[in-house]
């Protein structure tokens, strides 16, 4: 058994060792976007932490059903009643990112 001790790598003698190797790629940022009821049928409301710009509606072909602008919203309510059933995609555009949802619209 080998025991390191160095105030780099760790704090105590021991048979562990945490080596950090930095890669420079930031960790992602987590924003909280709500969308529910999800699967829906009639409506979604999509509720966010930061300020949403812009709201696309993708099939899951990636072919935009619906484009909404928006000044700073933080809650948004979509009719869905005319969508068929299945998978969709919502873009929500925001200050400084874009995010993307998968929701599922259900009969």
């Amino acid at each position: 058994m080998n025991n390191v001790t160095s105030s780099i790598l760790c704090e105590a003698a021991s048979d562990t060792v945490l080596v950090a190797f930095p890669t420079g790629i930031p960790e992602p940022v987590k924003d909280k976007v709500s969308i529910y009821p999800n699967p829906s049928d009639n409506y979604l409301t999509i509720c966010s932490d930061v300020l949403v710009t812009k709201l696309e509606l993708m099939s899951d072909l990636g072919k935009v059903l619906y484009t909404g602008k928006y000044t700073d919203e933080k809650q948004i309510r979509l009719n869905t009643a005319d969508l068929s059933q299945g998978i969709y995609f919502i873009r929500l555009t925001t200050v400084d990112r874009i995010l993307f949802r998968k929701v599922v619209i259900c009969r």
